[in-house]
């Protein structure tokens, strides 16, 4: 079985979730705040727990718009992808 967003999702709109999210953003976009982006995987630095979960909060906050993949290409694991910050 492998990630997937859609399965993940719902999780967000729980209690647990939407606390996550809200930690998770914050967190995630005061590390950006300097550089505009970063790897994906810093989210795993700023949020503990379930792996899957925490990734769903990244796609998640590029679904809101609040990030954005940078496409340069190449293919990568999902943790090394760049994400920059919406404007």
């Amino acid at each position: 079985m492998s990630y997937s967003y859609e399965e993940q999702r719902a999780w967000i709109f729980t209690d647990e979730g939407q606390r996550a999210f809200t930690k998770a953003r914050d967190a995630f976009l005061a590390a950006t705040s300097k550089t505009g982006a970063a790897r994906a995987g810093l989210i795993f630095e700023t949020c503990t727990g379930d792996s899957w979960r925490t990734m769903a909060l990244l796609d998640r906050m590029i679904e809101l718009g609040d990030l954005a993949w940078v496409e340069d290409g190449k293919a990568r694991a999902w943790q090394h992808r760049i994400v920059e910050v919406s404007a």
